[in-house]
């Protein structure tokens, strides 16, 4: 019995000699397109951004991983795994970071103001 993953690539219609996939302006979990990888390729270096901003809140504050780790309830090493962009930070998690370090969620997570 195949995999539903397999099944659905069977089923991927062709399109102009391109897989529909291809043509979607979102990453499409059955094509490895270039667009795709891109957006993994985003998706990492902003982690990596977000991390350095923890970092630098934490410097700026004037707290380790280990005050940070009693102030959250996340382990060290969880603090570890954001502070080098190698794991996701949920809105929970990020909350709860931006009250310690006394920070807020937009500027931990690089957003830009944008005057239209």
């Amino acid at each position: 019995m195949s995999s539903i993953r397999e099944e659905a690539a069977e089923r991927v219609n062709r399109v102009g000699g391109r897989y529909i996939c291809d043509c979607l302006p979102f990453a499409c979990r059955l094509g490895g397109t270039r667009e795709a990888a891109m957006c993994r390729e985003n998706h990492v270096a902003k982690q990596e951004r977000i991390g350095e901003r923890l970092t630098r809140a934490m410097a700026k504050a004037h707290i380790d991983r280990r005050e940070l780790a009693a102030l959250t309830g996340y382990s060290e090493a969880q603090i570890v795994l954001w502070e080098r962009g190698c794991a996701e930070l949920y809105p929970a998690e990020l909350i709860k970071l931006c009250h310690a370090l006394d920070v807020m969620p937009e500027w931990l997570l690089c957003w830009e103001r944008r005057n239209h």
